[in-house]
Formats: structure tokens, C-alpha cells, sequence
């Protein structure tokens, strides 16, 4: 029987940075952005707090709505695998690095508050602006913010 291994990943924390997007090919784009994740364990009694980094890239439509409605501080859940890239540096020493790629994301925050509540995967179709009224409300026109 082969040997199996699982590469999942699942966490909450803070965007340490607002994301970057970047356009790698003519038809593909990437969005980086830093994830603060507070962790604390007892030493000697006392409770120390620390900061792990993780760094996140979402590719694709989902980079491209982690990029319009993210900002730095927003509180978000993130699912997605482990990959390793490895490059040289400006001395021609090999380097490697880990990163998370997300393949969902929701949106934590409350109405108001730096995100938003939602949530978006790699195979989800990108959000398209919508006009309605209901309930005798004024109608609704998107303006770059989302109403949640």
C-alpha cells in the first residue's frame, strides 16, 4: 500500500499588510498578503503571548476578490495546502520558501469593520455587481465597498 500524506491547512488571523496583486502571465494573477496568527503557551507558570507570520497566496478570481476586499487587519479564515518554492538569492545562494495557497477564504470581520462576511473558494465564480430593491428600500449601486 502506498504511503498517503495530507496537506490541509485551516486558519484565523489577521492580514498583516494590505495584499499585493500581481499579474504572472497574460491570463494569471496572484495575490500575496501576510497572515498574523496569535498563539500564547504557559513558561514557568506565566502565559507568553508571540506572533506567528504565515505567508498566504490566492490565485486567480480568488486573488483577485482577496485583493478588492481585504486590507490590512482584516480578520479572515483561510483553508488551503502547503508549497515550497526555491530560488537564488542576489549572492547565488539557494534559498527555499514555504507559503500557504488558499483555496477558501471567508471573510471575518463584522459589518463595517475592515472585511467583510463572506466567503469565497478557488472553484467560486467572481461576485457580479447587482441593483435591487426590495421592501421599498432605494436601490442598491455598488461603490468598491461591500454592504456587509
Amino acid at each position: 500500500m502506498p504511503n498517503r500524506s495530507i496537506n490541509r491547512n485551516t486558519f484565523i488571523g489577521n492580514l498583516g499588510d494590505a495584499p499585493e496583486l500581481t499579474r504572472v502571465s497574460e491570463n494569471s494573477v496572484v495575490c500575496n498578503f501576510p497572515l498574523a496568527l496569535d498563539d500564547s503557551y504557559e513558561k514557568n507558570g506565566e502565559t507568553v503571548e508571540q506572533t506567528v507570520w504565515v505567508e498566504i497566496e490566492a490565485w486567480g478570481k480568488l486573488g483577485e476578490i482577496c485583493e478588492q476586499y481585504l486590507d490590512r487587519g482584516s480578520q479572515v479564515y483561510i483553508e488551503g495546502k502547503l508549497v515550497s518554492s526555491t530560488w537564488e538569492d542576489e549572492h547565488g545562494q539557494s534559498r527555499k520558501d514555504l507559503s500557504v495557497r488558499a483555496q477558501e477564504v471567508q471573510f471575518l470581520d463584522s459589518p463595517g469593520d475592515a472585511g467583510g462576511d463572506g466567503a469565497m473558494s478557488q472553484s467560486d465564480p467572481a461576485p457580479e455587481p447587482t441593483s435591487q430593491a426590495s421592501d421599498g428600500q432605494e436601490d442598491f449601486e455598488p461603490s468598491g465597498d461591500l454592504p456587509f
